[in-house]
């Protein structure tokens, strides 16, 4: 099994049927990675049987969450013997009862002692990838306190990762089309009570300081509303936005400002980064792995010290070629995509994969596995459009 010397690596991608609808960080990292891999030679296919190709090497399912989709899809891989290797995306947060409850959940689940499949179907999955591949530290502590069965070496971190274009983005392009103009803070998120807009505006009221939120109100209307009521004439709404704007947004900013309650990754704060923006974001945020003492982190529920982070990085903008060329030398999606690569590669050799039993043979309403498409991995929404999400043999679908 596995591709032999000289072949190119085949890969296919699975995806739940959500992520045509909705397009979050994870559908981000999928059209991307499938676009770098390519570049380096990698094959992929958009189908588990596909009469005209040679089955693939590897399975890559985005997503552990949506087990009960992946049900059908699973047992195929396994019947035709896939080595494959998981995204869970995974940031549960909760008191301890509640921790403690889930922990409960899932064991009872892997073990098939309770009718709720769902956890099962995922414990079941995850134990028998050949590597989950979280997107942070943050991520993996989480996945060890909540599936202590999986190995250390089993569960990686390889983090999320920047267009290399940001850094060629014209600042104009963006004040010119929304007629901004002067310095300003951008906010990059679909609008919701996670991202803490409305904490941001408050924060920043009566500062002078001119506020760009960029994203979709539509998944919270209320809380949308209720942003709008308090912002004063400072504060710009702007719906999503096609890539290269927001890239132009970005390389216009003197601050990014994001100061979510709790981020798995984070990825609009390394985008910004690498636009040259000076970063405020999250403490509990994965992207702080990356980005270190070259961004500020705020109290979520403070609006004090939220105030008094954005204005020190006002005060204190970044060395923006320096800051690019790090960001975008460590965590350009070319990189990310070499460090996935080396993980496949290392999976496909690893021989073939003894998984565990799936059982819940009772569960209904699985999708065919040929036509799952699309990415969702249950994270944040984007605020800007794709051209496109990466679908097998070099196309690109529509989302």
């Amino acid at each position: 099994m596995g591709a032999g010397a000289g072949e190119p690596l085949r890969v296919l991608f699975l995806l739940p049927h959500v992520a045509r609808i909705v397009v979050g960080g994870g559908e981000i990292l999928v059209y991307r990675l499938g676009e770098q891999l390519r570049r380096l030679g990698v094959v992929s296919a958009d189908r588990l049987v596909n009469y005209d190709a040679p089955k693939p090497d590897l399975v890559h399912f985005f997503t552990a969450w949506c087990g009960d989709e992946y049900y059908r899809a699973l047992k195929e891989v396994r019947a035709l013997g896939i080595p494959y290797v998981v995204s869970p995306v995974f940031g549960f947060r909760g008191s301890r009862l509640r921790r403690w409850k889930q922990r409960l959940q899932i064991e009872l689940g892997r073990r098939g002692l309770t009718r709720r499949e769902r956890w099962g179907i995922v414990a079941r999955m995850l134990d028998g990838a050949r590597a989950v591949l979280a997107i942070s530290a943050l991520e993996v502590g989480p996945l060890r306190e909540f599936f202590p069965f999986l190995p250390p070496d089993k569960v990686r971190a390889i983090p999320l990762g920047a267009p290399e274009e940001i850094a060629d983005a014209d600042p104009d392009a963006f004040r010119g089309a929304y007629g901004v103009t002067g310095d300003f803070v951008v906010s990059v998120a679909r609008l919701e009570p996670h991202k803490n807009q409305l904490a941001l505006i408050r924060a920043l009221k009566g500062s002078g300081r001119q506020l760009v939120l960029i994203g979709s109100p539509r998944h919270n209307p209320d809380y949308a509303a209720q942003c709008r009521a308090e912002a004063d004439a400072t504060v710009r709404f702007i719906d999503r936005l096609p890539e290269p704007l927001l890239w132009s947004a970005y390389a216009g900013a003197r601050v990014f400002a994001l100061p979510s309650h709790y981020e798995v990754f984070g990825l609009a704060a390394l985008e910004a980064a690498a636009g040259g923006a000076r970063v405020v974001c999250a403490r509990e945020s994965g992207v702080r792995e990356c980005l270190g003492e070259r961004a500020l982190y705020v109290a979520p529920d403070s609006v004090a010290d939220i105030r008094a982070k954005v204005e020190a990085a006002w005060q204190n903008p970044t060395d923006r070629a320096e800051q690019q060329r790090f960001v975008l030398g460590e965590y350009s999606w070319r990189r990310v995509a070499e460090r996935f690569l080396a993980v496949y590669r290392e999976c496909v050799q690893g021989g073939p994969p003894n998984p565990p039993e799936l059982g819940g043979a009772w569960m209904v309403g699985s999708p065919n596995p040929s036509e799952v498409g699309g990415a969702n991995l249950e994270s944040q929404e984007r605020a800007h459009d794709l051209p496109g999400l990466w679908r097998g043999g070099g196309s690109r679908g529509v989302p």
